[in-house]
């Protein structure tokens, strides 16, 4: 009688229960497989017993037959397979990757399905039985790896008639064995078979006895799949030389590719320029060497393989040469070569075909272009308004950076005027110059019809003959400046000039005397030594480097105590000097330039004597002593005695005016009154080589 208590224990002693159970039809659920003791007890404490075998089902297996994908990337694959144990019937889900490929359900125990047409790969079984118990199996179809070919170790022929080129063929992948044919291919395309390896194993194999020309080998596998093929060229042993220029900027010098085809590696190059060897190297492997930094010249290239040959074209010249555009244009001449006179004149133009350029430099240019005479940005292949002359076209290309090329293109003139005035020149200030010129005009011209201007204005103009228009100018210039020679004719004008500079001046100035006088002077005691006083005198631009002669214009002198014509500072001895008269010394100063400046400079004859008395009674007439020149000799001493030899009146700048130093009248140099009588001086001039002069002086009062 209901509820019941339900305990079941296993062959472990490890019981469960289930209490107040009122279902009669009670499941016990998720046991693993064992022997269960099961007791029952309803509600009135009757008890029956059960013991019950546990049992577990077989575990669910897939069982498969694979046949493989016979042709690498073909889809020829099959799985046929069946599954087994667990509790039938079963759900069954194939997938590769992300695609499913099979799906059915109740498919039973050792039921036989197959999946085909499948190319490789690994496919994914999901199988789940009656019970919901599940397995999961991969299965892979493979297949062959894909039939490669590859031509290696290629012997070019060692010459054009020579039969021993070969080739190294390497084979991987498909299934052996293979067949490996060799075909030779025409310039039209037709196939020609020249040898062949049937049904070998080998994955290597080489055939020889090759001359030059194009081939195809072609390898097939046992199993028929696709046939792999390979082609390769066979040359003659040659190279090939690029050349490129040297362009017009800093250390952008040329240089030469070589590419060497055909021979047996590795090869010894030798370049020369000339007998000059430039290089001699060793080059590993077939392909382009580069030699750089080549001057513009004709190299000859020598090649020898490791056999010992030489190239077809062993010692071929390449010539490495400047930059170099060919600028195809139209020009269009203008009616003068220089200015015109009349804005109805035809002027030239260019027109630049773009388009058409060349250049020496290998490789596929994009060029950019700039006229130097225009500041637009904006380029213009066709320019009009043109005077005659050069213009020049800038050209760059990507391919060498910011090297600029320069070709220069002439718009020429009916009327052509060319004027030839000579070099810029320079001279010495106040000298003549000789300008001569040479004008060139059409044939046909008539000299009335030409006029020529000057800006200045010539000493003399001499023509080579009477129908020249070339001439000789005599010009001496007056400032420095440009000397323009201007010829006209037929409304056109052209001009050239000269321009005359000076060599830096002396200018040499000898000192005025205090009077103010228009020839510079200086004083000098009769029977005396002139001695030149230069830095108190001579006044010039020290900068230029100058010497000096003196001359006379009149009297006759002489120079003394070692001093001659080229001394700074001569001492000069006059001949026969008189009181009153005087002589004109001339001073010439040259420069380095070979510029030569004069100036006179003046030297009077003056006596000593002085008066022998003195009255110094305020009445104007003889109150001081008047010493004939003292004002000329600013170191003149004046020293008077009495008659015991007493120093009674001294000073060392004696003034007959008294304006400016001291006079004698009569006085002590203390300012006492002297009595009347006769006293001695003496007078120094300190300077010339005079002597100091003595004598006597009366005073009367």
């Amino acid at each position: 009688v209901e509820p019941f208590n339900i305990q079941w224990t296993n062959s472990a002693a490890e019981t469960s229960q289930a209490d107040d159970v009122t279902n009669r039809n009670f499941i016990i659920n998720d046991l693993p497989a064992d022997i269960y003791d099961i007791t029952v007890t309803d509600v009135n404490g009757t008890v029956f017993v059960l013991k019950v075998d546990v049992v577990s089902l077989l575990d669910i297996t897939i069982s498969e037959t694979v046949t493989h994908v016979l042709c690498n990337g073909k889809s020829d694959g099959k799985i046929s397979f069946s599954a087994n144990g667990g509790n039938e019937p079963y759900t069954i889900i194939v997938n590769n990757g992300a695609t499913e490929i099979f799906n059915e359900v109740g498919v039973a125990a050792n039921e036989d399905k197959l999946i085909e047409n499948i190319p490789a790969g690994d496919y994914s079984f999901a199988i789940t039985d009656a019970s919901g118990c599940s397995a999961n199996k991969v299965i892979t179809v493979n297949q062959s790896d894909a039939l490669t070919v590859v031509a290696s170790d290629i012997v070019n022929p060692s010459s054009e008639t020579s039969t021993d080129g070969s080739v190294k063929i390497t084979v991987a992948g498909g299934k052996p064995k293979y067949d490996i044919a060799i075909y030779s291919i025409s310039d039209d395309g037709t196939e020609t078979f020249v040898n062949q390896f049937e049904g070998v194993s080998l994955t290597e194999v080489s055939f020889s006895n090759l001359t030059i020309g194009h081939y195809k080998v072609t390898v097939a596998d046992v199993s028929g799949c696709d046939v792999a093929v390979t082609e390769f060229t066979l040359s003659s042993f040659k190279f090939i030389a690029t050349a490129y220029p040297v362009l017009p900027c800093p250390d952008m010098l040329g240089k030469i590719e070589l590419n060497i085809v055909g021979g047996a590696a590795p090869f010894n190059v030798v370049v020369k320029l000339g007998d000059k060897e430039i290089a001699n190297t060793t080059v590993d492997i077939t392909g382009t060497t580069s030699f750089d930094k080549l001057s513009v010249g004709d190299y000859s290239i020598s090649i020898v393989d490791a056999k010992g040959n030489n190239p077809e074209n062993n010692l071929e010249i390449v010539k490495v040469e400047n930059l170099k555009y060919i600028v195809p244009s139209e020009v269009n001449s203008a009616r003068c070569n220089f200015h015109f006179n009349n804005d109805d004149i035809e002027i030239g133009s260019i027109k630049i075909h773009t388009d058409q350029i060349t250049v020496n430099y290998p490789g596929d240019h994009v060029l950019s272009f700039a006229w130097e005479h225009e500041a637009s940005d904006v380029f213009k292949n066709n320019i009009e308004g043109l005077n005659a002359g050069d213009y020049i076209l800038d050209i760059t290309s990507d391919l060498i950076g910011d090297c600029v090329y320069k070709e220069t293109i002439e718009v020429d003139a009916s009327t052509n005027i060319i004027v030839k005035a000579g070099n810029d020149r320079i001279i010495c200030k106040g000298s003549e110059t000789k300008i001569e010129y040479e004008i060139t005009l059409p044939n046909n011209y008539q000299k009335k019809d030409v006029k020529v201007d000057y800006n200045f204005e010539p000493l003399s103009v001499e023509y080579n003959n009477e129908n020249s228009l070339d001439a000789l100018i005599r010009y001496i210039p007056e400032k420095e400046g440009v000397c323009e020679i201007k010829v006209s004719y037929n409304n056109c004008s052209n001009f050239d000039d000269v321009k005359v500079d000076f060599h830096p001046q002396i200018d040499l100035e000898l000192l005025r005397d205090s009077v103010g006088k228009l020839v510079p002077r200086d004083y000098v005691l009769v029977g005396s030594y002139y001695d030149f006083a230069y830095n108190e005198i001579v006044r010039h631009d020290e900068g230029v480097n100058t010497t000096y002669k003196w001359g006379e214009a009149e009297t006759k002198f002489s120079f003394v105590n070692g001093t001659n014509p080229t001394t700074k500072e001569p001492i000069i001895s006059f001949i026969n000097p008189q009181i009153g008269e005087y002589a004109d010394l001339i001073l010439t100063a040259t420069s380095d330039k070979g510029c030569q400046e004069k100036s006179e400079f003046r030297i009077h004859f003056i006596g000593s004597t002085p008066p022998n008395a003195i009255s110094p009674n305020d009445d104007g007439i003889h109150d001081s002593w008047k010493i004939p020149n003292a004002e000329q000799y600013k170191d003149i001493e004046v020293t008077i005695l009495n008659r015991w030899g007493i120093k009674v009146f001294y000073t060392k700048h004696y003034s007959n005016s008294g304006d400016y130093g001291d006079c004698f009248k009569g006085l002590s140099s203390g300012g006492n009154k002297l009595p009347a009588g006769t006293y001695y001086f003496v007078i120094d001039y300190n300077r010339d080589g005079s002597s100091p002069v003595k004598g006597s002086i009366t005073i009367i009062r």
